[in-house]
């Protein structure tokens, strides 16, 4: 209700594997998703957009690292986006978050956004 998003439209597909975190890596994790997927909220849709959608990843990689990704199928980011000189209060946090937890952040703006940040400090169950 808060960033005005018909629920009943919204399509929120989640996929995940089975990782264990540690307080030290959860936390920052929970504080990056709710980041993504806010700015997903406010930034990504307009209230005609007939089919929105979020995609929400959480999986393991082969070499022990592990990646958290947002996507949405929302209108983009803007083209002259520069992440790294970005003034928005959300994207800094991003950044922030993803240099405490040593992590490398990746996005692509094809047919919507999409964010990955990889991580190294999981431990798998």
């Amino acid at each position: 209700m808060t960033y005005h998003v018909d629920k009943d439209k919204m399509a929120i597909n989640i996929t995940a594997d089975d990782i264990a975190l540690d307080i030290d890596t959860a936390v920052p994790c929970g504080l990056l998703l709710n980041e993504m997927l806010s700015n997903c909220f406010i930034h990504a849709f307009s209230p005609n957009d007939p089919n929105p959608e979020i995609n929400i990843g959480f999986k393991a990689i082969d070499d022990g690292t592990f990646e958290l990704s947002v996507s949405d199928n929302g209108k983009g980011l803007p083209d002259d986006f520069d992440m790294a000189n970005s003034e928005s209060l959300g994207m800094q946090l991003i950044q922030a978050l993803t240099e405490q937890l040593d992590g490398r952040i990746n996005y692509e703006n094809d047919n919507g956004t999409r964010f990955a940040i990889v991580l190294k400090k999981a431990t798998h169950s």
